[in-house]
């Protein structure tokens, strides 16, 4: 299974990078034609560099295991890896194909499963349940969209989305740390997650809902609380 787990993590570099570039490739000279197209692209093109960079040269264990299935004593390099990558991905360029992304996505969230059934724990409910979380609020990270009209708004609108999106995939890779390492989350971290998701989500949904109604990124910061809450409540009668 390690084997597997190593080459599901590969994937899931090896197909967002690629439609991570060909986005880059397709857009040209569009990619700097305004404030926003350089952000986003620059985000993209250092991203994917440090991302690649750190894969290549400092994840020797993680490619040790890929080709021999030996097993992997820490995760906790590639996880920091797949967080960088990850930032490529939360922000919107030209050209993007975001059933690819979901693609490379999918194979991340199947090694976290796979990593948590191999992984022996003296509490598998808890493990599991805030697994569950880790996902559903890993769907709660907005990508960085233009506004949709030039109204005052829309600077405010794109620095919250930007600040919101940069802290939730720094907190979803430290949750990955954990779950790859069959380490129990920190109560912290699962409350810090709560909390910026409500705010951030909460002030990106209110100031787009006049021009669109972003009900992916509405309904699963709503399914982040519930299951906060609900986690909660079920640590507190010890039921996981």
């Amino acid at each position: 299974m390690n084997m597997i787990i190593n080459i599901l993590i590969l994937g899931y570099f090896l197909v967002l990078m690629a439609e991570r570039i060909q986005s880059l490739a397709r857009a040209g000279s569009d990619m700097f034609k305004d404030g926003f197209e350089r952000y986003v692209s620059i985000v993209t093109i250092i991203s994917l560099a440090a991302s690649l960079i750190m894969l290549v040269l400092m994840n020797g264990q993680f490619f040790k295991g890929l080709f021999t299935g030996a097993e992997t004593l820490s995760y906790t390099m590639i996880s920091i890896t797949a967080g960088v990558a990850l930032l490529s991905g939360m922000v919107h360029t030209h050209k993007t194909i975001a059933p690819l992304q979901f693609v490379a996505y999918g194979m991340l969230i199947v090694a976290m499963i796979l990593r948590c059934v191999q992984a022996s724990s003296v509490n598998p409910g808890n493990m599991w349940f805030w697994l569950i979380y880790t996902i559903v609020f890993s769907m709660a990270i907005p990508v960085v969209y233009r506004f949709k009209n030039d109204e005052k708004d829309g600077t405010l609108f794109v620095v919250i989305e930007v600040i919101t999106s940069v802290i939730l995939v720094a907190l979803f890779t430290m949750m990955l740390i954990a779950i790859m390492n069959a380490s129990m989350i920190p109560s912290w971290l699962l409350l810090l997650s709560f909390i910026v998701t409500i705010i951030g989500d909460g002030c990106i949904v209110y100031l787009q809902w006049k021009n669109e109604h972003n009900y992916f990124v509405m309904i699963f910061a709503i399914l982040t609380a519930v299951m906060f809450v609900l986690g909660k409540i079920l640590e507190l009668f010890n039921i996981i």
